[in-house]
């Protein structure tokens, strides 16, 4: 099982900050070795992101997919339904109408 694995279960097992821990040493460590843009490195801020909202942590999601958004635009979808999950309907339809086009390019 890889790394990542292992932080998927812990978090599938409800020991979420367990899994935020071994993805930030994950992430911390990759920068280190390949640099802070490298793919893998953007692979563990993601999986950080789906991990608080996996884990019903909204308001932490939505600030960790906005991070991305600049390389990820396809999050788009995933920071509206954040929003709509706190009741922030206002703001997801906001997000979606942006996603559209930004998915498009």
């Amino acid at each position: 099982m890889s790394w990542s694995g292992i932080a998927r279960r812990c978090a599938e097992t409800g020991r979420v900050d367990e899994a935020l821990a071994l993805l930030s040493w994950l992430e911390a460590t990759f920068a280190y070795v390949m640099g802070r843009e490298h793919p893998v490195v953007r692979e563990c801020r993601v999986a950080v992101a789906s991990t608080l909202h996996r884990a019903g942590r909204y308001a932490a999601a939505i600030d960790a997919y906005r991070a991305l958004l600049d390389r990820n635009p396809e999050l788009l979808v995933w920071l509206a339904r954040a929003q709509a999950e706190l009741g922030r309907f206002d703001d997801a339809e906001q997000t979606l109408c942006t996603a559209g086009p930004a998915l498009l390019t």
